[in-house]
């Protein structure tokens, strides 16, 4: 912005810029001190408006809208902290439901994993035993232990040291 306190005989002069980019001529915003104390604000030559002359006690004298920090700075600050931590929470909780599903998802499995296997070594020794009936050759049932869900393990045990 060039400031220009010219005396009060001499005319402002007028400068014009030419941009390199788009090929348009334009007037800096120039502030000068007329005949009569007037303040005289040229705008870009694109415009049409002219702005009238005023006094410059009037433009000392005017006052400007007073700076409401609460509204303008500190609320939004503190709705974005608050937006904040209600995201951290809604992360937390859903960390926490997620570390709780995969516990109980790690309890459950070796256990579910046993049933499964234990089902099939019965399916296994149940036909092991039919081969051995319909082969003529029966053996003594009360060796093996029962499987049940109580002794499952032993009964592993058990099955695996026969093969």
């Amino acid at each position: 912005m060039d400031m220009d306190l010219e005396s009060p005989s001499s005319s402002p002069p007028k400068t014009t810029r030419k941009s390199s980019e788009s090929g348009t001529t334009s007037s800096p915003s120039r502030v000068s001190l007329g005949s009569n104390n007037s303040v005289e604000a040229e705008t870009p030559s694109t415009s049409t408006e002219i702005v009238p002359k005023r006094a410059v006690s009037e433009v000392i004298a005017d006052i400007f809208a007073p700076f409401d920090r609460k509204t303008d700075l500190i609320d939004p600050f503190q709705e974005e902290v608050a937006r904040d931590e209600q995201v951290k929470e809604k992360l937390n909780e859903m960390l926490l439901d997620l570390l709780l599903e995969c516990h109980a998802w790690s309890e459950a499995r070796p256990k579910y994993q046993m049933e499964v296997l234990s089902e099939i070594l019965e399916k296994e020794v149940a036909s092991v035993l039919e081969i051995e009936q319909e082969q003529g050759k029966p053996q003594n049932i009360s060796s093996f232990p029962c499987p049940s869900s109580a002794n499952t393990s032993a009964f592993v045990l058990f099955t695996r040291t026969r093969r």
